[in-house]
């Protein structure tokens, strides 16, 4: 069950997942439950024995039979489908959660997170606020990296375009509370003190873009690409990846980032530090400093050996994380819950 209304990172696993169980199991049937406008029904339309369950809102769709043997929530409001379902047919369920914030202290979540036969956090920090609100059996498992259909085109598209440039990129909603584009932006002040020749990528779409334009609208080397579905394609033309989060579960992107050879610099916050160890196979800054941002860039520019080594590093660590290891994980998950 997944009942967001757009198509994020928690969907976009939620699409990984759903694509590789199909592969590795050929007796196992899935029903996704999701909004009847959800865009992860178009991304799966060509993947095999899968049907739909139409569920808009919480008490939405528990009136018409679902053979399930177990359900998996992929939100917070699933998890709360979750329950009602299995106080109508019994049919347990798990949960995993992506985001780094606490469960709140409501009589619903207790009912719905604690009735749930176990949970599964993304990162480190995720399990242990999983473990904080009571829940007894709980579970690592980490995000995967997509496996993205690389366009040369669109990739040689930016290198023209910005050409004898060094090209620093950042992918995420454009919401500054989580994903902080305002330190990306006071970055660039401080760099554009010291070098002409750095350009600052950034692809997404959020409730923060209008303001953040405006406040970067002076900033000629700011260029805001908005939403790309196709943006996979692009990360193999960047020189660098910033991904100054606030707060942060994981932060699967980083991933993909890795496997494309980009140095990155991230905030040390949430889950990242899961994924990146400071100056092995990437760089941390602290929450919001955005002068150490401009810094570790201007380093990674100027020191072509420890980029290199960085990305070494970042590239052996992602193939730990695919998608088949995390589908035979989850697999593995169910077959407890079920054993119950």
């Amino acid at each position: 069950m997944n009942l967001a209304k757009g198509f994020r990172g928690g969907e976009k696993q939620t699409v990984l997942l759903i694509k590789e169980l199909s592969k590795i199991d050929e007796e196992l049937h899935q029903i996704l439950v999701c909004r009847s406008d959800s865009p992860m029904k178009n991304e799966l339309k060509r993947t095999s024995r899968i049907s739909f369950k139409k569920a808009n809102n919480i008490l939405d769709g528990h009136f018409s039979s679902m053979p399930a043997d177990v359900l998996h929530a992929h939100d917070a409001k699933a998890v709360h489908w979750s329950y009602i379902n299995k106080v109508m047919c019994k049919t347990p369920y798990l949960f995993t959660k992506r985001v780094d914030l606490k469960i709140k202290e409501k009589f619903a979540n207790r009912l719905s997170y604690l009735s749930a036969s176990a949970g599964v956090g993304i990162s480190s920090v995720v399990v242990k606020k999983i473990k904080e609100f009571g829940v007894s059996e709980v579970y690592r498992i980490p995000d995967a990296g997509s496996v993205s259909v690389n366009n040369e085109n669109l990739k040689n598209e930016i290198k023209q375009r910005f050409k004898n440039k060094f090209i620093v990129g950042h992918i995420g909603a454009l919401v500054d509370r989580d994903k902080g584009q305002r330190v990306i932006i006071d970055a660039v002040k401080k760099i554009n003190n010291q070098y002409e020749d750095f350009v600052f990528v950034l692809f997404g779409e959020g409730e923060d873009e209008n303001i953040l334009k405006r406040e970067s609208q002076n900033l000629e080397n700011v260029i805001w690409m908005g939403f790309e579905k196709s943006v996979g394609s692009y990360i193999p033309a960047f020189d660098a990846f910033v991904f100054p989060s606030r707060s942060e579960g994981m932060g699967s992107i980083l991933i993909d980032v890795m496997a494309a050879g980009v140095p990155i610099v991230a905030s040390n916050v949430g889950g990242i530090p899961d994924l990146i160890s400071d100056k092995e196979n990437g760089l941390l800054i602290e929450n919001g400093d955005y002068s150490a941002l401009a810094e570790k860039l201007i380093e990674i520019k100027n020191d072509v050996g420890f980029r290199e080594a960085l990305v070494s590093n970042a590239l052996a660590k992602s193939k730990g994380y695919t998608a088949a290891a995390m589908a035979l994980r989850y697999l593995d998950v169910y077959k407890k819950v079920l054993k119950k």
